[in-house]
């Protein structure tokens, strides 16, 4: 395991989950942590960064869900490579400094998850059909109580779409492009109760389709989704 007591540096107590990510991803980039490198444990690395577990959870479960890191049950998290770090720095990067790029973004996650619902139709087990309805429940419960975990359920449920199709470059790319995407989809939640209530509802109808595998129909469902979504946005 990766003993780098003094490469970890302490953070400021603003926006912990963040600069936890930023200082990790950074730390990758450049070589501080290689690929299969086992990070401490969660109270070892608490310890080196200054913060509580809590922050820390929720920095190590953003990266998981980008697949920067990987974790493995029983042994802890460990780094998957640079490449996801590097087109996550591209992807917000171009969303820096060209404005025409979040809707290039847009139109590329459409065509992207046309084509994971089409496989996950294909492959999807009754364990994927249960892991979708369980995120689309817990959505609905976040939406009722106006809860901003409504955004983390509904990116879980498209996850799971993507898990489903059995693809591991699509799942990368698209845990790239979703946490580029965060931003805009967290500034929606003005619309949470119209919007994501509805989400609920588009994702159920999508659900069953992938379960009956009928992929024509989810496709079509998938793309009203999208689109209905980036216009209120």
């Amino acid at each position: 395991m990766l003993k780098p007591k003094s490469t970890f540096e302490k953070i400021d107590r603003k926006n912990l989950p963040d600069q936890i990510i930023r200082q990790i991803r950074a730390m990758i980039e450049k070589g501080l942590l290689k690929p299969n490198d086992r990070l401490p444990s969660e109270r070892e690395l608490a310890e080196m960064l200054g913060v509580s577990r809590l922050p820390l959870r929720e920095a190590l479960k953003s990266l998981q869900s980008t697949n920067v890191l990987d974790v493995r049950p029983g042994e802890g998290y460990f780094v998957r490579g640079i490449e996801t770090v590097r087109l996550l720095e591209f992807f917000e990067g171009k969303l820096n400094h060209e404005k025409d790029m979040l809707n290039d973004l847009k139109e590329a996650r459409i065509i992207i998850e046309l084509g994971a619902i089409d496989l996950a139709c294909e492959r999807r087990t009754e364990a994927d059909i249960k892991r979708m309805r369980n995120s689309n429940e817990k959505m609905k419960k976040a939406v009722n109580e106006d809860s901003e975990d409504v955004i983390k359920y509904s990116m879980e449920f498209h996850n799971h779409i993507f898990e489903a199709s059995r693809n591991g470059f699509l799942i990368s790319i698209m845990a790239c492009m979703n946490n580029a995407l965060y931003e805009g989809r967290f500034k929606s939640l003005k619309t949470i109760n119209k919007r994501y209530l509805l989400a609920y509802e588009e994702h159920n109808e999508m659900l069953e389709s992938i379960a009956v595998r009928d992929a024509e129909r989810a496709k079509s469902l998938m793309r009203h989704h999208l689109q209905s979504s980036y216009h209120v946005d």
